[in-house]
């Protein structure tokens, strides 16, 4: 996944005005063995850089390509998560939003689709856009941004990710949550597209609820943290509500499912 990530950044028209660094954060304990990494450096057409950060959690990551970012006078800082791939026109698109707008973050859209032919009821719907191009966004994530190194604040240091949510996820949410609440503005950019593949083993039942546990903690988290306890409790409450309503309604139904071989 990783390589084909890295070939389609190298295979993107580019921008003249713009030039373009790659930098991969290496989040394991030990390193990526060099002969992947010079395979890795010659798929790309542009200057790629590996980093290793030993410090487990996709916050410390993210920090880290932050500050690599910055430690190369950065002026824009993209993200893209490795198991995607941009679309040839991603780079153009994005530039072609940043002149139109004074947006400083540029929210592309990702298209996800399930490997091969695999058939799950977890597999998402066709890509369908819901939101007008230069739409304000509230939130976005990293799964395809691009954003003005300038939000950062003062001296390129003080707006990170929040490293207490280790292994919680959502740590970008909350990222570019702080990042409006400080006055920058997110925009919808449908025309720069990524593209997703989703492999089978993400789309089983036990994938699905780990995932979805793990998605309403960190939404809890960052609703408590930016609205206090009490209003958290009120809102993730009601939603709380609702999603044991339709889990005891997919249970009832459930065994139709499993008949027709959905599961």
């Amino acid at each position: 996944m990783l390589r084909r990530c890295v070939s389609s950044l190298a295979n993107m028209m580019p921008v003249p005005a713009w030039s373009v660094e790659i930098i991969i954060i290496d989040n394991n304990l030990q390193p990526m063995p060099s002969k992947h990494v010079e395979a890795l450096s010659e798929m790309a057409s542009v200057p790629l850089h590996v980093f290793h950060e030993s410090e487990p959690g996709i916050p410390f990551a993210r920090n880290r390509a932050l500050r690599e970012s910055i430690a190369r006078g950065a002026d824009w800082i993209g993200f893209l998560d490795d198991d995607e791939e941009a679309d040839p026109e991603w780079l153009r698109e994005m530039h072609k939003a940043s002149l139109k707008s004074p947006a400083s973050i540029l929210h592309g859209w990702t298209q996800s689709r399930p490997a091969g032919k695999n058939r799950s009821i977890f597999a998402p719907p066709p890509p369908r856009n819901k939101r007008r191009a230069g739409e304000r966004m509230e939130m976005a994530g990293t799964d395809n941004v691009l954003f003005r190194a300038s939000i950062l604040g003062e001296n390129r240091n003080e707006l990170r990710f929040d490293e207490n949510m280790r292994f919680l996820g959502g740590e970008d949410l909350d990222f570019f949550q702080r990042a409006v609440t400080l006055g920058n503005i997110i925009i919808w950019v449908p025309q720069a597209i990524a593209r997703e593949t989703i492999p089978a083993s993400r789309l089983r039942l036990g994938y699905q609820v780990r995932r979805s546990m793990s998605v309403a903690t960190a939404h809890a988290y960052i609703s408590a943290k930016h609205h206090g306890l009490k209003k958290a409790v009120r809102k993730e409450g009601v939603k709380a509500i609702g999603k044991m309503a339709s889990g005891l309604a997919g249970l009832v139904t459930s065994p139709l499912l499993l008949v027709k071989g959905r599961y």
